[in-house]
């Protein structure tokens, strides 16, 4: 998917961008499973900010199922590392609130990521960082990139010290761009495949926090922003030199229609990796699904989040025997149950869920196509149809919920069982060839209740009140 070298006769010349977003960008890797079944190959890979760990994944020789299990497994406690004790006496003269050492010694192993392979595999990647000295971006190949320039390239101020690295200070390069198209360009890509996990929510929000991520927002949004532009004159003077349609530039752009949640939820053990892979995945699909030749438009529209009001999110572990040819086979259905409001006060129900069969020993991600609530016989049923690859052929996968009320999931009595059956998609099979009944411990409903993660409509966190009041909605649709 990724080996191959940019040839000057081939059109169209596409380079997979991975830019910023934290450590959120697990995310990223359910989007790179998409695209993987979608036959999306690229000639070259491009890497800012938090995307430099998927980049030197790739470049290390991970598959991407490799990179997802390693994402899945990776705890965040692995990214805490404190400065010196007596620093924090002083904070107007610190390097930084945090430190790289957890990185370095156990983000880096655990996700793979080999310096030697890199500088040595030959892999086509660019890593960009901003060169403080000079305040320029550069971008560093693989061949000569190392541990330092890795770390220099996350470490963000205030949060992580600059690097110096010969002779210069080297730092994250989001504050100036978060994407680095133009050297895709400069390098021959004529189709530009950008992955992006940082948001452009069109509400100001309150508080500090808000605030430091809207700035983060600004900066990353109007360095792509200003790319856009230079590449719509690049496309202008092509169209005048006469060159043909093949070199025009078009971009396609993966994001999440609405914002992926924050760092802060990921510490705080509200979402998971696992939950941002399979959106990303789910928003592959769905791009691909609507993708258009042309691509977007290169304009500052591509990146608009929805204004959300207020959401609510929870994930699920469900596990037990589905019949699969006769025979009982272990398997787990992982999901992220979400409910908001949009800014018009319509209820938008999104689910994100994985499958795991201990048979292969392999957890696929699904990509939920249709979502209905419908009352049953006093209670409600959910009913969700999704889609999923296994061996290249592709299922439809019927997944239903029996809901009792609102309360009853606040109490962690709700939840308990999902109805699985899984069907050949372009087959006439009345007969599931996967079905039966996964269930959800008790353990699990209550610590899925208390990790919930509410937000009311100024973005700060919501009560019981507010999960009561969204799930009264979802029931009402």
């Amino acid at each position: 998917m990724f080996h191959r070298p940019i040839s000057s006769e081939e059109i169209p010349r596409r380079a997979l961008i991975l830019a910023g977003g934290g450590v959120r960008i697990a995310y990223q890797t359910g989007v790179l499973q998409a695209l993987e079944e979608e036959g999306v190959g690229f000639q070259h890979v491009d890497g800012t900010s938090g995307g430099i760990f998927n980049t030197a994944m790739l470049a290390s020789g991970h598959s991407v199922g490799k990179m997802m299990d390693r994402w899945r497994s990776l705890p965040m406690s692995f990214f805490a590392a404190g400065r010196p004790f007596w620093e924090y006496f002083r904070p107007l003269r610190m390097w930084g609130f945090s430190d790289a050492k957890g990185i370095r010694k156990k983000v880096f192993p655990h996700l793979g990521i080999d310096i030697s392979s890199i500088r040595s595999g030959g892999f086509p990647a660019n890593f960009n960082l901003c060169n403080f000295t000079t305040k320029q971006i550069e971008a560093i190949p693989t061949r000569e990139i190392t541990e330092d320039h890795l770390i220099a390239g996350i470490s963000l101020p205030m949060l992580m010290p600059a690097l110096h690295i010969n002779g210069s200070w080297y730092m994250d390069a989001a504050w100036v761009k978060d994407a680095n198209l133009l050297e895709e360009v400069e390098l021959g890509a004529t189709e530009l495949w950008l992955i992006w996990a940082i948001g452009n929510y069109p509400t100001y929000l309150k508080g500090a926090f808000h605030q430091y991520v809207h700035s983060l927002e600004m900066s990353a949004n109007g360095g792509l922003f200003e790319e856009l532009e230079r590449i719509k004159l690049i496309n202008r003077i092509r169209k005048l030199e006469g060159r043909s349609e093949g070199e025009q530039v078009k971009l396609h752009l993966i994001t999440s229609v609405f914002p992926l949640p924050l760092d802060s939820e990921l510490f705080l053990q509200k979402i998971t990796a696992r939950d941002l892979i399979n959106q990303g995945y789910a928003d592959g699909k769905r791009y691909l699904t609507s993708r258009k030749p042309e691509g977007v438009s290169l304009d500052h529209t591509v990146t608009q989040t929805e204004d959300v009001g207020e959401t609510c999110a929870f994930r699920m572990k469900y596990s037990g025997k589905l019949i699969w040819d006769g025979l009982p086979k272990d398997t787990v259905f992982y999901a992220l149950f979400k409910i908001s409001t949009t800014k018009l006060e319509e209820v938008a129900i999104d689910l994100f869920s994985s499958i795991y069969f201990a048979k292969l020993d392999l957890e696929i991600p699904l990509f939920a196509k249709e979502v209905s609530v419908k009352p049953h016989f006093g209670n409600t049923l959910v009913e969700v149809i999704s889609e999923m690859v296994l061996s290249g052929k592709i299922y439809l996968v019927h997944t239903n919920w029996i809901l009792m009320g609102p309360w009853y999931q606040v109490v962690g009595l709700d939840f308990k069982d999902v109805a699985v059956r899984i069907f050949p998609k372009n087959e006439i099979s009345e007969k599931p060839v996967i079905e039966g009944k996964l269930f959800q411990s008790f353990w699990d409903r209550v610590m899925a209740s208390f990790f919930t993660s509410t937000k009311g409509k100024d973005g700060m966190g919501a009560g019981i009140k507010t999960r009561i009041n969204l799930l009264r909605k979802m029931i009402q649709i």
